[in-house]
């Protein structure tokens, strides 16, 4: 009875108590009424490698000094802790170093006061690099990390691109990240995410292609809620109190022992309501800003300010706070420890176009100084080219490479040049002028001096004897801010010819149509056997050269990751056949060439109609008077609309990175147009030059195999374009190149992300510039009915729109006389004359899934990565020198499958054996299924395979690899490092271009669905038995999520019991459902439960409603008992008294 009185007198009360008092235990409100609130501060200070000031202007200026102030700030007192990024200005700062200094890093590292964050050579743009140069950027911090500090780091951060693509999330976790931090992201998203508890998710692949639980990637992020990454933005919603907490400021108020108090109470106040943003009690709380903590007293008063604030909190319990100086790792191993983890959604997709204010779109960085943009690619090849044969020579004399301490480092300097410039101020063309010249000149420097190292490695290969050092690049840069040139074959009267040394660092034979100039047209091409083949001879009618050159076109075949040999001779007569015709249409001019009598040049006059260039799959329709493109007809019989033009811009609010045109774009007018259209047997060409427009010229080309060797070539299927912009004479204009086709699609169209996959992009009304996006490297757009894809491809990145139905618009360049508020303080007024190359591609009939075609993906590679050429003279004949020199020669045993891409094969030790890096891609193809490679049987029979490990993709972690299989799932790329050695067999045997064998690769059926796909087989053969890890790092355990056979869901934080999955059919977040101005692409899966915050919700209701049922049960018994009672003898009264009562409410 005592129980039923107990509850009869309180039990009522507590019920009702907890019942209205329940919400209040959902962590949303975020009092103190709930759970304590953990608070990481981490310390952090952005350098940008070159954006006012240079790279080493920053560093001697700003960035030395911080560094210094840092480390002593650290050293003085162990409760202090510091994040830090880029590893180009740590490196150069290590250089200046004493051992004292550097001993005093390694122990703050080794205590977790210092901790490298991303750890790249540089925080990259995401919308204009190209994921092999964010993966050579990568790679170049963390193996300057490892090798220095043996540092790995674990968490990416980026705060300061201008919008995120899923490549590099994708990149972070194939390296062994377990989570990552985002910032820049348009501002309505922030807002819905914020509204929303979404500010943490799970980034997804969202693709379709691989298929294989361990190959989809899926990594925690966190994205920051406010607008930028520092101490104002960073502390709450409130701007101007924060910006009182930044001691650095003038409006900062010192803290004191008097005001600690009240100055906390205001600090928290700011972090509680930022806090209510996120499903759990841990909140980060970023604490820095560009270049900040400069010097070491400034550094000291902003810490000790801040640990009087916290020593305040952690003392006083009513606060419920716990807050210290953290590390991003301590922040996320804070969430990832956390009982009862909430769950997360599920996000797909990317972060573009970025938007901070009204109708402010960054999408003119896309384009903002093409040509800069242009020679990162150029650089990057020629870097490719140099970095096979040099490993190519280095395994076949490996005592003399490696003495040749200098190729080695012209080759890591240029690595890392070409890093430096994708830093999200370099590529995107958003630094002052000055530090866009030392990045440029910093690109030429590296490739003249990797130019060099491939001469004198084909040397090596050429000559087994090592004698040859006299061989000459075709294609020369010329300086910075200038493009490179083609340097012509000088023919003397004595003259025996020249030695024309062709190769192709791409994994499969390329046969295609190869250009040489020269200065005599009375010349044929012979092969290495000694063969005259096909050739044609065309004057160079293209304003280039003030001399009279020549064009000399023939089919080459090189084989893959290898080099062929061709021979140019004189003749006395040419072959009436190799002899071009040329029709001008318009007058005839005082700077035409004059070439030799033996061409026949026709001047007609303009008038209007159309001509046709054509081959075996397309015919192009141009017209008379403009030159441009009116109409495409393909091998299948297809005839399409497609009219090429121009047109401009004017803003006069733009700068560098913001697009903000006036208007609509107007049509550039092509009636002053002049064309002069070549016909051959093996090329095609309309060469048209345009009077008094940005656009001064653009070239029309088609090329034909087949009339040579009765076979055809990949790029005969592309339209050939190059357009030649000069934006010097104009101000604020920008240009565009336009496309209308008959293609209906539905103001949809694609582009690559950085690359690599296509994403998915659809018109929406609203202000012109939101409707662009970046495009790398390829954009198309394909018909509802998915039976006509135009492809564009591009050398260099660019912003792309379709704002019409069947119109692809890609920008060309800007010319901005006023700047647009966003920190650089300057106009872009440096134009440089720019040469844009584009191929068209149209194919019908296609069923890839909304990926590349194997056809596309193989013309973008050799679009971006074109055939090296040298050349030396012929002192004697042509038999003498075959018989004296290797004439061709493969790195491959055969052609790898055109759905594998070899990215780079290149040397990354000088170690006892060579040991080269290999990283090879599988992009989504119309191919299905799972390739396999087995990567011992993949080199040249010279090229023996000893011993064979698979790093993540930055080579941070090694381990052993069980076999020599590789498997290649869709839209990943594997990364090997490979022991190898030379052994001497036949020059016959050495060059093979077969399709590879079942032995070599295996590629899943497109037609065998993906469950049947078998789990990769143990290794038994005698040759993986043999192979062993190359000893490049300690060998070690890969992550779990890295490893063959793991799962996918490993990831920074545990997932919860019950995990949000990813539906069969994603819902979409569209964007005109979102708030007005809104660019927004990624899809979303909602998690079924909002989170901790609802559990406890859910939890203390029904802990209310089983105490109501239990008080009416007691009440019923007590109720019988009274009834009982009444018919028994009194007795001694059992009910509770007044100090039982008092002694039960104290318990």
């Amino acid at each position: 009875m005592m129980g039923s009185t107990v509850w009869l007198r309180y039990g009522w009360s507590l019920a009702l108590c907890l019942f209205l008092l329940a919400p209040a235990f959902c962590y949303d409100e975020k009092d103190s009424s709930s759970s304590v609130l953990n608070v990481y501060v981490v310390p952090h200070s952005h350098n940008d490698p070159g954006w006012w000031k240079t790279f080493e202007e920053y560093y001697k200026d700003w960035t030395n000094g911080i560094l210094t102030s840092v480390v002593d700030a650290l050293a003085e007192n162990s409760r202090r802790k510091f994040i830090w990024a880029e590893i180009s200005y740590f490196s150069r700062w290590w250089e200046d170093q004493s051992d004292a200094k550097r001993e005093t890093v390694r122990r703050l590292v080794a205590s977790k006061q210092l901790e490298f964050v991303t750890g790249g050579w540089v925080m990259p743009d995401e919308a204009t690099t190209h994921f092999q140069d964010t993966i050579n950027q990568l790679t170049e911090g963390h193996e300057w990390l490892m090798m220095n500090l043996g540092v790995k780091p674990q968490y990416g951060w980026a705060i300061d691109p201008f919008g995120h693509s899923p490549t590099n999330p994708y990149l972070l976790h194939a390296s062994g990240f377990k989570g990552m931090l985002i910032n820049r992201v348009h501002r309505n998203i922030k807002e819905e995410f914020r509204s929303k508890q979404h500010l943490e998710f799970w980034w997804t692949s969202g693709d379709k292609g691989s298929r294989l639980p361990e190959d989809d990637f899926r990594i925690f992020t966190h994205m920051l809620p406010y607008k930028l990454y520092d101490i104002p933005n960073t502390c709450g919603p409130d701007w101007n109190l924060c910006a009182q907490f930044d001691f650095e400021r003038d409006v900062s108020i010192p803290i004191t022992a008097s005001n600690v108090a009240e100055r906390a109470s205001l600090l928290l106040g700011q972090y509680k309501e930022k806090a209510k943003f996120f499903r759990h009690n841990h909140l980060l709380v970023p604490l820095g800003d560009d270049f900040k903590y400069k010097t070491f007293d400034m550094t000291v008063k902003i810490l000790d300010q801040y640990q009087m604030l916290m020593d305040h909190i952690n003392s006083d319990p009513k606060y419920r706070v716990r807050i210290q100086f953290s590390t991003l790792s301590d922040y996320f191993e804070g969430v990832n420890g956390m009982d009862s983890p909430p769950e997360f959604p599920d996000y797909s997709g990317d972060f573009f176009t970025y938007c901070d204010e009204q109708d402010d779109y960054w999408s003119g960085y896309f384009t903002t100084r093409p040509f800069f943009k242009s020679q990162s690619r150029t650089t990057h090849a020629a870097l490719q080219a140099a970095e096979g044969l040099y490993a190519l020579a280095q395994i076949r004399h490996p005592d003399i490479v490696n003495g040749q301490r200098d190729w080695f480092e012209a080759l890591q300097t240029c690595r890392r040049n070409i890093a430096l410039f994708q830093h999200h101020d370099g590529i995107t063309g958003t630094a002052r002028a000055h530090v866009v010249v030392d990045y440029s000149r910093r690109l030429h420097s590296s490739t003249t001096a990797v130019n060099q190292v491939a001469r004198k490695a084909m040397g090596m290969l050429l000559d087994p004897e090592n004698k040859m050092d006299n061989l000459e690049a075709d294609f020369v840069p010329r300086g910075a801010n200038q493009a490179p040139a083609h340097q012509p074959l000088k023919f003397e009267e004595s003259s025996k010819g020249k030695v024309v040394v062709l190769y192709n660092s791409l994994s499969f034979q390329r046969t295609e149509l190869t250009r040489v100039l020269v200065t005599s047209p009375l010349v044929t091409v012979r092969t290495s056997e000694g063969d005259e083949i096909m050739c044609q001879v065309n004057p160079l009618w293209d304003g280039t050269s003030d001399d009279l050159l020549y064009e000399v076109y023939f089919v080459a075949t090189i084989p893959a990751v290898g080099f062929a040999t061709y021979f140019v001779v004189p003749v006395p007569k040419l072959a009436p056949e190799a002899l071009s015709e040329i029709h001008v249409y318009g007058e005839k001019r005082g700077g035409d060439p004059t070439p030799d009598p033996l061409f026949t040049v026709t001047y007609e006059p303009r008038v209007s109609g159309t001509l046709k260039l054509e081959n075996r799959f397309v015919s192009v329709q141009f017209d008379k008077l403009s030159g441009g493109v009116v109409g495409v007809s393909t091998s299948s019989g297809a005839d399409h609309t497609l009219r090429q033009g121009f047109s401009r811009y004017t803003t006069h609010r733009g700068g560098a990175y913001l697009f903000l045109p006036t208007g609509p774009a107007t049509p550039i007018s092509l009636e002053s147009a002049r064309v002069v259209v070549v016909n051959g047997p093996l090329v095609q060409l309309a060469h048209v030059t345009v009077d008094n427009q940005p656009v001064q010229s653009f070239t029309i080309k088609l090329s034909d195999c087949y009339r040579a060797i009765r076979a055809d070539c990949n790029n005969s299927r592309a339209i050939e374009i190059l357009n030649n912009v000069d934006m010097r004479p104009y101000r604020n204009v920008e240009v565009a190149t336009t496309f209308d086709s008959d293609l209906d699609n539905a103001g949809m169209f694609f582009t690559d992300s950085n690359g690599m996959g296509l994403q998915k992009r659809k018109y929406v009304a609203g202000p012109i510039q939101s409707n662009f996006y970046p495009m790398t490297a390829a954009a198309m757009m394909e018909d509802v009915k998915a039976t006509t894809r135009i492809t564009y491809l591009t050398r260099q990145p660019m912003g792309v729109a379709s704002l019409e139905k069947g119109r692809m618009e890609l920008m060309l360049d800007r010319h901005l006389g006023q700047d647009d508020a966003r920190g650089l303080g300057e106009p872009v007024t440096d134009n440089v004359p720019t040469a844009i190359p584009m191929w068209v591609v149209l194919e019908d009939a296609i069923d890839t899934r909304n990926a590349r075609t194997v056809l596309v993906h193989q013309l973008e590679q050799q679009l971006n990565y074109p055939i090296v050429t040298m050349a030396t003279d012929l002192k004697q004949d042509v038999d003498h020198w075959r018989g004296k020199y290797v004439l061709s020669q493969s790195g491959l045993r055969q052609d790898l499958p055109p759905s594998i891409q070899l990215l780079n094969f290149e040397s990354r030790t000088h170690s006892n054996g060579t040991v080269v890096v290999a990283r090879l891609y599988r992009p989504h193809t119309e191919t299905d299924g799972v390739a396999e490679v087995n990567v011992s049987n993949m080199f040249a029979q010279s090229l023996i395979v000893k011993g064979v490990s698979q790093p993540s993709l930055s080579l941070m972690h090694y381990s052993p690899l069980g076999s020599s299989i590789v498997r290649m799932p869709e839209g990943r790329v594997r990364t090997v490092a490979l022991t190898m050695a030379y052994h001497n067999v036949p020059t016959s045997d050495n060059v093979q271009t077969s399709s590879l064998t079942s032995s070599t690769v295996r590629v899943g059926n497109s037609n065998r669905p993906s469950e049947t796909i078998p789990p990769m087989p143990a290794s038994s053969s005698a040759t993986s038995a043999k192979l062993t890890s190359p000893d490049l790092r300690q060998p070690e355990k890969l992550p779990q999520h890295l490893t063959p056979s793991s799962a996918s869901t490993s990831s920074s934080v545990r997932p919860p019991t019950t995990t949000s999955k990813i539906l069969p059919n994603r819902p979409e977040i569209r964007r005109e459902n979102l708030p007005p101005s809104r660019s927004f692409n990624p899809a979303v899966t909602e998690s079924k439960s909002s989170g901790y915050s609802v559990k406890v919700y859910v939890g203390m209701y029904v802990v209310a409603v089983c105490l109501v049922l239990t008080g009416i049960i007691l009440l019923g018994r007590r109720r019988r008992a009274r009834s009982q009672q009444q018919t028994q003898v009194a007795s001694p009264s059992m009910e509770p008294t007044e100090e039982d009562y008092s002694k039960m409410e104290k318990a």
